[in-house]
């Protein structure tokens, strides 16, 4: 039994219907759960919900259910409850969803209708009701009063934290804490003879892959210093079944924070006990930046994204000491950072890089002293990478990065098939990086048929980015494109250029949005989909480089509309592109001093309201002096929001003044 996290506000549509409503009120008038009534908590949407949050295990002894049926009940049990004979059972609660779990048929059979509490007197015989007893939700809540004041002595795994309450033994054997896990191991058989086998298989299974290890070592007559390379995959499985989504994650956590009950005092040899003791300490401690899941935020369910990161951790790395930033929301589409140059913004992103991939291709003994922790959600599961315990690291194959070098793409001669893995971090970390040619692949999805969708797709994809009139394929060379601007707020063309006759910005644009779609395209989760439907994380350095302030604004609003399952985490020494950022936009300052070292501080700003001059002035880009040098009289500043605004002014001041002098009024009245 392990802590889940339900959001007693994302309520299954099921439960929500006017034909679930109508059936409440009925319950509630007869004070008594009707019969076939499982069809609606039963429900497809219910289950899979449920199936989600519990990590598809029964929410008491956690067995799997991918091999048996999950059954839905309710924590308060709707009948009548088995310790207290007179009660009717929590009728009311039926549909709750705060009141729903997913438990196995045997913990199902268990429970049966047992809810009892600490004390009778504070039990609810009925619910408490406003005058539509249907939408009394802070009443019908579990974790909230007047419910959670009857102290029930059975655990809630979404209320209670199970750790507290429960642990193993070596036996496989699960013991209660505090009264209440005593209470829960009681009603629910979790010693029953099944889960013990099961849990005393795993126990005995990392034993011997522990002895076999051991006896490997001895057998190398290596130094002490060498057993972790022994023991590292026997630490590493144990860490794996702590995972929330493993089967028995409990035990798993109490091995791992019990280890030497489990594994050590049973051995033979004081000097192996003291080297293992050793080499664990090493693992659990030295190694791991972050070593929990944290809770996810977000402000809007709707825009959460498929890949997020969520934490960013950072010790010993290129100027950095000790850093991070947590608590990141996983609907945050941009992430900015800003500050200073030579401050730190370029370590910061190829640390986040490396906290993906666990390696900058050939440079990883560069890093030998650093560490960096990564939480992130991967579609539907959250994943930690610690950089140097190599403990479940999880290489990140949807993400692409670029550092502030994107003007060169490869020959058209080049094989875009044959991109090397380790390449996947070579632009961030280096000034002579290669784009993929999307020239030359777009060509080529032209010529084929199953392509030439994809062809068609990304070609508008980039025309409406770039904002021009059009792009073919060069009829005298296939492998080139051939691009056509437009003239501004017109419909009017100008001639045909190639690739290398366009504007830096231009390139840079279509260079690293190609650049982005090849790789992009070659990981399976995107392989077949519009390029607007790619999902996954893009790192850029220095993201206004090479652009008009117009184009810095603009490239923003695009990114954000064309890319909406993408995660874009971007430095910038320009304001411009903080004005086409969402609302829900994160802000980064990275700083930099001699006894910190480089540090990050976030930096909390309503971009919807603010005025550029605004920004300039906040802290995160700290630019306190923005008025012109020469400037000497203050009440000479022209303070007009907009050049149109100024130009009018003045306009009007001078038509003032001339009408001033032709009346004779005092030269200086209109000024």
């Amino acid at each position: 039994m392990i802590k889940v996290k339900k959001d007693y506000n994302d309520i299954p549509s099921i439960l929500l219907k006017e034909k679930t409503r109508a059936k409440l009120n009925e319950i509630i008038v007869l004070k008594k759960a009707t019969t076939n009534i499982s069809y609606f908590y039963h429900n497809k949407e219910v289950v899979d919900k449920l199936k989600q949050i519990y990590h598809n295990k029964c929410a008491y002894c956690e067995t799997s259910l991918t091999t048996t049926r999950g059954e839905i009940d309710q924590f308060r049990p709707k009948s009548k409850v088995t310790e207290n004979k007179k009660h009717l059972g929590y009728y009311w609660l039926v549909f709750e969803w705060s009141n729903l779990l997913l438990l196995c048929p045997v913990c199902n059979r268990n429970k049966k209708t047992h809810f009892p509490i600490e004390n009778e007197i504070n039990r609810i015989y009925e619910p408490i009701l406003s005058e539509n007893p249907t939408f009394t939700k802070e009443l019908f809540l579990a974790n909230k009063s007047p419910l959670i004041d009857e102290a029930p002595l059975l655990l809630n795994p979404e209320i209670d934290e199970p750790k507290e309450h429960l642990y193993f033994t070596k036996d496989g054997i699960i013991h209660g804490k505090t009264e209440r896990g005593t209470k829960t191991i009681e009603i629910l058989r979790l010693n029953r003879a099944a889960l013990i086998h099961n849990r005393g298989k795993i126990i005995k299974d990392i034993d011997n892959l522990l002895q076999n290890s051991l006896y490997l070592y001895i057998q190398s007559k290596k130094g002490e210093t060498s057993i972790i390379q022994y023991l590292n995959f026997v630490f590493d499985t144990i860490k794996k079944k702590s995972l929330p989504e493993s089967e028995y994650s409990l035990l798993g956590y109490s091995m791992l924070n019990n280890f030497e009950d489990f594994f050590v005092n049973n051995l033979d040899e004081d000097n192996i006990k003291q080297l293992l003791k050793k080499a664990f300490h090493y693992y659990t401690t030295k190694i791991e930046l972050i070593k929990e899941f944290s809770e996810q935020t977000y402000l809007d369910k709707n825009q959460i994204l498929p890949y997020a990161i969520k934490q960013i951790q950072i010790e010993n790395f290129r100027g950095i000491q000790k850093t991070g930033i947590s608590n990141l929301p996983i609907d945050t589409q941009w992430i900015f950072f800003a500050g200073n140059n030579g401050a730190g913004k370029t370590s910061v992103l190829q640390a986040i890089a490396l906290g993906l991939w666990g390696q900058a291709d050939t440079l990883d003994k560069q890093f030998g002293n650093s560490n960096i922790g990564i939480e992130l959600t991967n579609k539907e599961q959250t994943i930690i990478n610690n950089l140097k315990s190599n403990t479940n690291f999880t290489k990140q194959e949807n993400f692409v990065a670029y550092g502030p070098s994107r003007l060169t793409m490869q020959s058209a001669s080049s094989d875009n098939a044959d991109i090397e893995e380790n390449s996947k971090t070579y632009n961030i970390f280096n000034d002579d990086g290669m784009l993929l040619n999307i020239e030359s692949e777009l060509s080529r999805w032209s010529q084929i048929d199953k392509f030439k969708k994809r062809y068609e797709d990304t070609k508008i994809l980039l025309i409406e980015i770039l904002n021009i009139k059009d792009i073919k394929v060069d009829e005298k060379n296939y492998k080139k494109l051939l691009y056509q601007e437009k003239e501004e707020n017109s419909k009017k063309a100008y001639e045909w250029l190639e690739f290398k006759n366009l504007a830096s910005g231009y390139r840079s644009l279509i260079g690293m949005i190609g650049d982005m779609l090849l790789r992009f395209y070659k990981i399976k989760v995107n392989e077949n989909k519009n390029p607007k439907n790619i999902e996954g994380i893009v790192l850029i350095d220095e993201l206004d480089l090479h652009l008009h302030p117009k184009w810095q604004k603009r490239l923003v609003e695009e990114l954000s509309s064309k890319f909406k399952k993408i995660q874009f985490i971007v430095s910038t020494h320009s304001i411009i592109p903080l004005l086409g950022a969402p609302q829900n936009s994160i802000f980064i300052k990275v700083n930099r001093n001699i006894e910190k070292g480089i540090f990050l501080e976030k930096i909390d700003l309503n971009i919807k309201t603010l005025l550029p001059e605004t920004l300039l002035t906040s802290e995160l880009f700290d630019f306190k002096n923005i008025t012109h040098k020469d400037l000497g009289d203050f009440s000479t500043l022209q303070t007009e929001y907009t050049y149109d605004e100024l130009l009018f002014n003045n306009e009007v001041k001078r038509r003032l003044k001339k009408h001033a002098e032709k009346e004779n009024y005092p030269t200086d009245l209109f000024e």
